[in-house]
């Protein structure tokens, strides 16, 4: 068995200041499935959402769809306190038994041949409530197990929210939606959707970003949902991940009651492989050789004409310079353009043989085992998901801080020293908030792998160059500002030149009449004319200011 695993971030931003009302408005809402409270230290599950899955459960399990045919005895669990029969009976009369369950049972009973079972007919929901629940507080327990305290993350809140389901031929897929809303106006949405495939997939001829997915059921978008509203859903067909995450975009949007913005821009896909046939690639390297155009497809976004194109060395350079982690087991790659996690077999199964020592014989008999055995190995790729791509997250994030006050230096807006101190505070905010000395209070590997996934996606080349525009903007603020200066110096000097010359009339006017005709021999000179003389001085004083001007002008062209 192959499995992959998409997983798709977006990234939408709101206005900081409605932080709480957000975070009411969705806990009001009753539009997810479960968070954490970090400062009550529990978790919180939605109420409505776990009894209708109470009532749904209940409903399967007693008007049962098709069971095994064969000589088995099958027994059903009593019913649920509160439950009654008439209950049950107008619940299937309104909503009926649909295909989206699974059967699971268990022998309680083998005497004289005739073997008794309990059984349950599960719907899809209860297991993705499940795994939810479980992802939850694994996420808590690795935020406290390495990142500080004091890190802006303190100031979130983590939904797990109303799941959607996929169905692939014949089979329903058990995707998980986790929403984390941060203080500083941005709210990080991650698609978790796990497929299980009998063989490797090939490449295809569309990139893999675009893989559509046939039938994608959603719950309908409402402001507030009540138990009955879950019963309820819509089927859109042919959505790939980018239109399921649109959804819940408008999805929150509505329950949080509040103006949201969103780009496609800022969305990034990556993937989980994992192989799980038994003895085959017993070291998951050899794995990874013999599918490494599969890879970088995935990496790169390429489909199967633009990696056919591509030689075996050009393959291998792609992969190694991708690389974070690769041993007998896992690897970790990550580009600019996505990240994959592989896993294989041997990751998993000396846990997983553990797990089901005490029903493996039974298991084996009823042909059920590898069945079992595959559902461990999906619980527990989930769980490598959180090692990862926790850390991917936040440089997701950082890379989004970044290219917005890049494109924000692009526009040009940045001219004056309040616009620069701005733009320098910002940076510095990102480049504080997000430095793993900051991030993280230990040292060890999810530090280094914080590290490592910052070189590898160029978000370090992303901050270095909003640094240096950064000091170019320094230099052209202090460039405008000079020349400011300088326009502001001529048109006070202008003016003030202006100034001296109607005004100067008059001085030289008195001087002339009080002074100069009043000096001995020269006086009876200025006295035959002195109307002339005035405007003749006036005239002298007048070109001198016009070309000192002028001068200056010229300086500062």
């Amino acid at each position: 068995m192959f499995s992959k695993t998409t997983s798709i971030y977006s990234i939408i931003n709101f206005n900081k200041e409605d932080y709480s009302q957000i975070i009411k408005n969705i806990e009001s809402s009753r539009g997810y499935i479960s968070y954490i409270d970090s400062k009550l230290k529990k978790g919180i599950t939605n109420p409505r959402y776990e009894k209708y899955l109470d009532l749904k459960q209940a409903l399967y399990t007693f008007r049962p769809p098709v069971l095994p045919s064969n000589k088995t005895h099958l027994i059903a669990h009593q019913l649920p306190d509160g439950l009654t029969k008439n209950k049950l009976d107008n619940l299937n009369e309104k909503y009926g038994v649909q295909d989206d369950y699974y059967i699971d049972y268990k022998l309680i009973n083998d005497q004289h041949g005739i073997k008794v079972y309990n059984y349950e007919a599960i719907p899809i929901e209860c297991e993705i409530f499940n795994d939810s629940r479980r992802l939850d507080e694994n996420f808590q327990n690795l935020n406290q197990s390495c990142l500080s305290d004091t890190f802006i993350m303190n100031n979130n809140r983590r939904f797990m929210m109303l799941p959607f389901l996929i169905k692939l031929e014949d089979k329903y897929v058990e995707p998980v939606v986790i929403v984390n809303v941060y203080d500083v106006g941005i709210i990080t949405i991650q698609l978790i959707i796990y497929v299980e495939h009998d063989n490797v997939i090939q490449l295809t001829e569309a990139p893999p970003r675009f893989e559509k997915f046939p039938e994608v059921y959603f719950y309908k978008i409402l402001q507030n949902y009540k138990v009955d509203d879950f019963w309820e859903k819509e089927v859109k067909y042919n959505l790939n991940a980018d239109e399921i995450i649109e959804f819940y975009e408008k999805q929150l949007s509505t329950i949080s009651k509040t103006k949201l913005k969103s780009n496609p821009n800022n969305r990034s896909m990556s993937w989980v492989f994992g192989d799980f046939e038994l003895d085959k690639n017993a070291d998951h390297r050899d794995f990874i050789t013999k599918h490494k155009k599969l890879y970088v497809s995935h990496l790169t976004n390429g489909n199967k004409e633009v990696i056919e194109r591509k030689t075996n060395e050009d393959i291998d350079e792609l992969l190694k310079a991708s690389e974070i982690d690769k041993n007998g087991q896992y690897a970790y790659f990550s580009s600019p353009t996505s990240s994959v996690v592989s896993v294989g077999y041997s990751a998993f199964l000396e846990k997983a043989k553990e797990a089901l020592k005490d029903t493996a014989e039974e298991l084996k008999k009823e042909g059920r085992y590898s069945d079992h055995l595959n559902q461990i190995f999906r619980v527990q790729t989930f769980n490598l998901i959180i090692q990862y791509y926790r850390f991917y997250e936040l440089t997701f994030i950082k890379r989004y801080f970044l290219k917005e006050l890049l494109t924000g230096i692009s526009s040009g807006n940045y001219k004056t020293i309040k616009d620069y101190n701005a733009v320098k505070k910002e940076l510095n905010f990102i480049k504080l908030q997000y430095d793993e000395e900051v991030l993280f209070f230990t040292e060890g590997s999810p530090k280094e792998l914080y590290k490592s996934i910052l070189e590898k996606t160029n978000v370090n080349k992303l901050l270095a160059k909003a640094e240096e525009l950064v000091k170019s903007i320094s230099e052209d603020t202090s460039i405008i500002r000079e020349t400011r200066i300088k326009r502001n110096e001529t048109l006070i000097l202008i003016l003030t030149s202006i100034m001296t010359i109607l005004l100067g009339y008059t001085g030289i006017k008195l001087i002339v009449n009080d002074v100069l005709l009043n000096l001995p021999i020269i006086g009876e000179f200025f006295m035959r004319h002195p109307l002339r003389y005035t405007i003749g001085i006036w005239f002298v004083l007048i070109l001198v200011m016009v070309g000192l001007n002028f001068r200056r002008w010229l300086i500062n062209r």
